[in-house]
């Protein structure tokens, strides 16, 4: 490995744990990224902080603002374009997914197996835990589609940050009908049913964005 490579390695690193954190809600919305603070936190050297920090304000998870870069708090329009986007693109990474479960590798078919146990046996509960095997699925299906183009264009970068500032705000009742739609989900991509798969991921994309919508003005980032 050349330093070169080293470096950026470490860079890719450091950006992944300071994505965790973001998505394990240890930072909040509007809070300041202080690179002192994060050299402690992510144990890496001042100059990789700056590369990661560079890397986030890129991918839109950090704002400039009077105080400083800033962790990104998204707004009402934000969910309505970000969801809109989502509908499109997993809908038809569903449909995709579907036509394709036949001809592809044994072990993504096994992996929609695994993941049809569990949330057939997955009981409603913690939804930090819902939230990050939640992201899981999705990859899962956008992998399954096999369009080498759609992880790029539906990218889940912005997607982190709902998991920091709306999970607070999000009743756990709400888990138990999407876990019933991965179910549905699953099942019409495994009977190779693509219709059925892109009907059951439009009404899940679309109960997800219902139930933000129906959250107050406080759970919302300044337009």
């Amino acid at each position: 490995m050349t330093a070169g490579e080293g470096a950026s390695s470490a860079v890719d690193r450091a950006t992944l744990r300071l994505r965790e954190l973001i998505t394990q809600g240890r930072f909040v919305g509007g809070q300041p990224l202080i690179e002192a603070n994060l050299v402690g936190q992510l144990g890496v050297a001042r100059s990789t902080v700056r590369e990661c920090i560079r890397q986030l304000e890129t991918q839109g998870l950090l704002v400039a603002r009077a105080r400083g870069l800033q962790l990104r708090r998204l707004d009402r329009r934000d969910v309505e374009d970000l969801f809109a986007l989502r509908e499109l693109l997993e809908v038809y990474a569903a449909g995709r997914a579907a036509k394709r479960f036949a001809s592809v590798p044994s072990a993504a078919r096994q992996a929609i197996t695994r993941e049809l146990r569990y949330w057939r046996s997955s009981a409603a509960g913690d939804v930090g835990a819902f939230s990050d095997r939640n992201r899981q699925l999705h990859d899962l299906i956008v992998e399954l589609a096999g369009n080498v183009h759609l992880p790029r264009m539906l990218d889940h970068t912005l997607l982190v940050l709902f998991s920091s500032q709306f999970r607070p705000w999000l009743p756990a009742r709400t888990i138990r009908p999407a876990i019933d739609d991965h179910v549905r989900v699953l099942e019409s991509i495994e009977r190779e049913d693509a219709r059925a798969a892109e009907a059951a991921m439009r009404r899940h994309i679309q109960a997800a964005r219902q139930a933000l919508e129906k959250l107050p003005d406080d759970a919302f980032g300044n337009a």
